[in-house]
């Protein structure tokens, strides 16, 4: 009788830590799933922005004045004409991501041309038990296939 006893407590004594690791493997798992659902958001975002012609991707000088600098928070996959847009929630296997989707004007590299090229930046964000994570993906739109780049205000 004494040994049962001890063997189920030496039983309970290795399988309750096995446990624990499994709970933890799974909330590992869990907080990948998520960071992976987000991942694939950004790139959506970005997709859509390679997707909507040039002149269309964002913004133009109508609804995007100058804030202080050359940035402007705009709609990726605008209404004619684009419109500046707020963060959307998009909920993903039962967890909600707020998508923003960012598009400012960037300089040639060595700033010979300003405003050459238009960056566009899908950030995703979510809550869960270690705080909000987020993720960032970045690409870079340009109008190809109109020749040399021109400033505003000066021809080539």
């Amino acid at each position: 009788m004494v040994e049962t006893l001890v063997a189920a407590g030496l039983l309970v004594a290795l399988v309750l830590p096995v446990f624990s690791l499994f709970s933890t493997g799974m909330a590992v798992a869990g907080t990948a799933d998520n960071r992976t659902a987000a991942y694939s958001l950004a790139a959506g975002e970005l997709a859509k922005a390679e997707s909507v012609p040039y002149a269309q991707a964002g913004f133009t000088s109508s609804n995007c004045p100058s804030h202080g600098g050359n940035s402007c928070v705009a709609a990726v996959n605008p209404p004619t004409p684009p419109v500046l847009v707020p963060a959307t929630t998009v909920v993903q296997g039962g967890k909600a991501f707020t998508v923003t989707t960012y598009i400012v004007w960037v300089d040639a590299p060595g700033g010979s041309y300003s405003q050459a090229y238009k960056q566009v930046t899908a950030v995703v964000s979510w809550r869960d038990r270690g705080g909000s994570p987020q993720v960032t993906e970045t690409t870079l739109l340009y109008p190809g296939g109109l020749g040399p780049y021109s400033t505003p205000g000066r021809t080539s």
